[in-house]
């Protein structure tokens, strides 16, 4: 009976530990790419999903490839669209935020020269309540689709 009893009771504990790292809040990125600047010394454009355990605020993001990343978000109003820089975005419960071409998307200014279409560079997120998280994001040429396989 001790025994059993000792079980049922670590169960119960090992449950708790389970369920409360669960909801250490975390954020995921992926499907990031860049499309690189048609002119040189231009911003290029940044897009990607992110992935949350519950409501999460992208606070900042950062590169060692670029000399500054904003978060923006383009706006039409009377046939005009334009672009307005965000302080921060946040995810609305688990859903998945996607910022893509023509919608909240990054601007990296002060972007590395020498990069070139096909080549990676390495993104870090900062949010609220989540550890940072770093990813890999595909660069393409200006003009070019969204890549393909890119599921990191």
């Amino acid at each position: 009976m001790l025994k059993w009893t000792i079980f049922v009771i670590g169960l119960i504990v090992l449950g708790y530990v389970v369920g409360w790292q669960s909801l250490e809040p975390r954020a995921e990125v992926d499907r990031a790419w860049v499309r690189l600047p048609a002119v040189p010394g231009r911003p290029a454009a940044g897009y990607l999903t992110i992935r949350a355990n519950g409501s999460e605020t992208l606070l900042a993001v950062a590169s060692p490839s670029a000399e500054r990343i904003e978060i923006h978000n383009s706006l039409t109003e009377n046939g005009r669209t334009r672009m307005v820089r965000l302080n921060a975005v946040e995810t609305i419960g688990s859903r998945p935020l996607v910022l893509s071409p023509g919608q909240t998307h990054l601007m990296l200014f002060g972007l590395n020269e020498d990069l070139r279409p096909g080549q990676e560079i390495a993104l870090t997120f900062r949010f609220r309540d989540a550890p940072p998280a770093t990813t890999r994001a595909r660069l393409v040429a200006a003009g070019e689709a969204e890549p393909e396989n890119v599921g990191y």
